[in-house]
């Protein structure tokens, strides 16, 4: 049997290795309550609503087998209205930024208008509705109350990336405004015509409170449906072990590894997801699907794109990436340096208190990586109430690092793995002068970007260093006026602490005080302590060294 790459349709698993959320499906199709479920790109979500639209057309035969099948006695068919916004874009192609920022709000509101209407055309032709004249909302709400009178039963509605249309227009904030407003008034029948609504089940990355119908569904269901079924999406240890042992033994055979060591790789590159605090940890299914059929341990979802929201950020507001991909801010405003997590308080995920506004959500590059599904649950604190978010794993750690790396340093991504390798190498071979050389080419030295602003030196050291960390042991710490680095081979301890002021010699002076006492004397090897001065046009590196042996 095949794997399930790419499928979103419930009528194709019966060919592949399914791994069985029936049992859950089961149990919330028949709570009686509307669901909103948030979960990042990748995860399942379409697989999942096409499930649940097999079940209320009760396609029986497509369940043989499935834990569902025992459970289900009925097999009742319902109306279903099935609407997938995934397919497409809300602001038109650019090369940049500021120009699908800048869209023309008319054009746009047209665009989601218009998909709206063509869904509801479909219905209508498909279940008999006669006029089709009215908003959107008039003639949505015609259709449910047709639907539900035709057949005597309720109407089941299905929405699938509910929330596409408004966090891909998040740097506009009258394009946002004017989304927000039409599927205020199209979700809002979901509320008026409840009477005639058997289940009402909503995918999206996150749960906006903005869009006030589902907002009064999360403060009624979304908190217990995370808590209660965590495992929906993704694959948990277990299902992984047990479903996909065959795939993680030969996996691990192509990289003469146990199947321990595989199941500890699989997890520190795709899992580390939780979606409630008492939840279990997840894998993204998507990435640990193609390293089974590739056979390797690939960077699978950033091939699929980093959200452009996120990439504006990105590209113009780099100053916020160092807290963003560290967890430890400048000033050390609400972090964590010794788990590298943001401490946040601990409302939950996606209410109205922690989203604030879909506007402020620009200057929170926390709240925005939240949104974008790039951050996870890692732990909470009960006595202060507190939660813990992080990114999930290193394949989305990496990925927006690498991201960052190609737009603002002069490496070309073709280039970039190269220069990580002789980083590593150099320090393998204890030659400094080779790793500064290169570490040389990732400053703007005669290249296409401006001079080098001073906000952004440190994002350039932590990003160097975070790809190095994908091959050899690396951490980094930041100080109001310095970024230092760790770095362990197996015979020498690297620590290095650049400044953007002052000497070399200066900035090697405060490696001894600046870099945390666990760092020091772990180890009989030898430490290299190296200050490094960035020189005020960011284009080069003076550095100074010293070198003590530990012996315990």
């Amino acid at each position: 049997m095949g794997l399930t790459l790419g499928i979103q349709s419930f009528e194709d698993v019966f060919l592949c290795q399914y791994v069985d959320k029936t049992e859950q499906v089961w149990e919330i199709a028949n709570a009686g309550r509307p669901c909103v479920l948030s979960r990042p790109r990748r995860f399942g979500k379409s697989l999942l609503i096409s499930t649940f639209k097999a079940y209320f057309q009760g396609r029986k035969d497509l369940f043989a087998g499935l834990a569902i099948e025992p459970l289900e006695k009925k097999w009742e068919q319902y109306s279903v209205l099935h609407l997938d916004l995934s397919p497409f874009e809300y602001y038109p192609p650019s090369s940049s930024a500021p120009s699908w920022a800048r869209s023309s709000v008319d054009e746009q509101q047209t665009k989601l208008e218009k998909i709206l209407s063509d869904k509801l055309l479909e219905w209508e032709t498909e279940f008999g509705v006669n006029e089709n004249e009215g908003t959107l909302s008039e003639r949505f709400a015609r259709i449910i109350q047709h639907t539900a009178e035709q057949s005597g039963k309720g109407v089941v509605v299905l929405i699938d990336e509910y929330d596409k249309p408004l966090l891909e227009t998040l740097c506009s904030q009258d394009l946002l405004k004017s989304h927000l407003s039409v599927l205020n008034s199209f979700y809002s029948v979901l509320k008026r015509e409840e009477r005639h609504l058997y289940f009402v089940f909503l995918t999206g990355i996150t749960k906006l409170a903005q869009v006030s119908v589902l907002s009064e569904i999360n403060q009624r269901n979304g908190s217990s449906l995370d808590r209660d079924f965590p495992t929906l999406c993704g694959f948990t240890r277990e299902e992984l072990t047990t479903k996909f042992r065959r795939q993680i033994e030969s996996l691990g055979e192509s990289h003469d590894i146990s199947m321990e060591e595989t199941l500890a790789v699989l997890t520190r590159r795709y899992g580390g997801y939780r979606f409630h605090h008492s939840g279990e940890q997840l894998f993204q299914p998507w990435s640990v699907l193609m390293a089974f059929h590739e056979g390797r341990f690939g960077d699978y979802s950033n091939h699929i794109g980093i959200p452009k929201i996120l990439k504006w950020v990105v590209e113009n507001r780099s100053s916020d990436l160092v807290p963003l991909l560290t967890g430890v801010s400048l000033d050390g405003s609400d972090m964590d340096p010794t788990s590298g997590t943001v401490l946040k308080p601990a409302v939950e995920p996606g209410s109205a208190k922690y989203l604030k506004s879909l506007g402020e959500a620009l200057q929170d590059p926390f709240l925005l990586t939240y949104l974008c599904g790039y951050i996870t649950v890692k732990d909470y604190d009960k006595r202060f109430d507190i939660y813990q978010l992080a990114f999930p794993n290193d394949e989305v750690r990496l990925g927006l690092a690498k991201f960052a790396l190609l737009i603002r340093t002069p490496v070309p991504d073709k280039q970039r793995r190269s220069f990580i390798r002789k980083l590593v190498k150099s320090l393998e071979a204890d030659r400094l002068k080779s790793f500064f050389a290169t570490f040389d080419c990732f400053l703007p030295v005669n290249s296409r970007l401006e001079p080098f602003p001073a906000h952004n030196w440190p994002l350039i050291v932590h990003l160097v260093f975070c790809l190095m960390s994908e091959f050899i042991k690396t951490r980094t710490q930041f100080f109001s006026d310095g970024a230092g680095a760790v770095v362990d081979t197996t015979e020498r301890v690297y620590k290095f602490l650049f400044k953007l002021d002052g000497t070399a010699r200066e900035a090697l002076d405060q490696v001894k005080t600046s870099l945390t006492e666990k760092e020091k004397n772990e180890e009989a090897r030898t430490t290299v302590e190296i200050g490094a001065r960035i020189n005020c046009d960011g284009r080069s590196v003076v550095w100074e060294i010293q070198r003590q042996e530990n012996f315990q």
